[in-house]
C-alpha cells in the first residue's frame, strides 16, 4: 500500500521542519516581502508528492479561471467596463476547515469517488485526514524560533495553488448564481479577477458586483 510505503520514507527524512525565506514584491511597497517556506529533506515533501499528485487528478469545476487570453481580448473588444478584484494574501487566509470540505464536495460531486479511492489507495475521509495533518503540521524554523502557522496553507510545493483552485471554485459558485448573466463576465488568474460589464444599460453596477464578492468571499479579503 502506498501509504505504509510513503509512511517508511517519513522516518528517514533528515528534518521535522520548514525553513523559510523571503522574496521580493516589488508591486507592494508597504509590504515589500514575501515569505514561502522550503520542504526540502523534510517528510513534508515526501507528503505534498502524494496530495498534489492525487489533487492534480481531480477535475476542478473552476468557472470563471481563465483558460485561454483570447477571452479576454474579445470582451476588451466588444466596448465594456472593466474593474480587477484582487484576493489579500490568497493563500495565507483560507479557511481551512471549509477548504477541508471543499476538497472532499470535489471529491465526491465533481469527480469519480470511486476512481479516486482505487487510485490513490485510500478512501476520502483517509485523504482528507493526511491533508489534515498536512495543513497543521507546516512547523517552521526561523532564526531558531519554531512557528506555527495559525491559519490558511504554506506556500509550498505546487499543493496551495490547486487547493486554492477548489476552493475558489466552490466560492465561484455563488458569484456565479449571484451575476448570471450575459451582461457580466468575469476571469480569474490565480487571484486576480478582471470583471466585464456591458456598457449598454448594464443591469450590473460595478459596487453591486463589489457587494457580491464580499458576500460569497468566505471569509476572503478582496482588494478592489
Amino acid at each position: 500500500m502506498y501509504l505504509d510505503r510513503l509512511s517508511q520514507s517519513e522516518h528517514k527524512s533528515e528534518r521535522l521542519s520548514l525553513d523559510l525565506f523571503f522574496t521580493i514584491k516589488r508591486h507592494k511597497p508597504d509590504q515589500p516581502l514575501r515569505a514561502i517556506a522550503s520542504d526540502r529533506g523534510t517528510w513534508h515533501v515526501l507528503v505534498s508528492d502524494f496530495l498534489k499528485r492525487e489533487l492534480h487528478k481531480l477535475h476542478v469545476n473552476d468557472t470563471f479561471e481563465l483558460r485561454n487570453s483570447d477571452a479576454i481580448i474579445d470582451d476588451l473588444q466588444s466596448g465594456v467596463l472593466t474593474c480587477s478584484v484582487g484576493v489579500e494574501n490568497l493563500y495565507y487566509s483560507l479557511p481551512q476547515q471549509d477548504l477541508l470540505n471543499f476538497v472532499k464536495a470535489c471529491i465526491v460531486k465533481d469527480n469519480d469517488e470511486q476512481k479516486f479511492q482505487s487510485e490513490s489507495g485510500v478512501t476520502v475521509g483517509g485523504f482528507n485526514e493526511v491533508l489534515t495533518m498536512y495543513l497543521r503540521s507546516t512547523i517552521v524554523m526561523f532564526e531558531g524560533q519554531v512557528v506555527l502557522p495559525r491559519a490558511g496553507v504554506c506556500i509550498v510545493s505546487c499543493v496551495p495553488h490547486v487547493l486554492s483552485r477548489i476552493f475558489l471554485g466552490r466560492v465561484e459558485v455563488c458569484k456565479k448564481e449571484c451575476l448570471q448573466d450575459d451582461a457580466c463576465r468575469i476571469h480569474r488568474y490565480v487571484d486576480d479577477y478582471l470583471v466585464f460589464v456591458c456598457c449598454e444599460e448594464p443591469k450590473f453596477e460595478l459596487h453591486d458586483i463589489l457587494n457580491v464578492f464580499d458576500m460569497c468571499g468566505m471569509g476572503l479579503t478582496f482588494t478592489f
